[in-house]
């Protein structure tokens, strides 16, 4: 039996004027939509929101920031990040960042087979 690939992206290191990992997700968005692949990003920002990128879902689940001028948003807590989880389903889990609450990340991918 083959289970269809179901990618999710965590990272709180995602913004309109980040560089390194937005460009690693928007490269990656590109090449799901190539190959079919399920893929969704989960990222921080100024409110709740969904969307695409390509064909990725965007999840963005609401953050605090120190000042608007450094373009970051930190989740205070992990419950929009596992309600983004929750609703996409992902058998594998990326976490891109310590700050993205790895250790709730990882028991969320445990009691629901998904790889970390």
């Amino acid at each position: 039996m083959t289970t269809e690939l179901k990618i999710a992206d965590v990272t709180q290191w995602y913004s309109p004027t980040s560089g390194g990992i937005k460009t690693y997700l928007h490269a990656k968005s590109e090449y799901a939509a190539r190959t079919t692949t399920a893929h969704a990003l989960v990222v921080t920002g100024p409110r709740n929101a969904q969307g695409h990128l390509a064909s990725s879902r965007l999840i963005t689940v609401r953050g605090r920031t120190a000042t608007e001028r450094w373009g970051y948003r930190l989740a205070v807590s992990a419950h929009g990040i596992i309600a983004a989880l929750n609703d996409l389903r992902p058998n594998v889990v990326v976490v891109h960042d310590a700050l993205a609450f790895p250790q709730t990340i990882a028991r969320w991918a445990s009691t629901h087979d998904a790889a970390l």
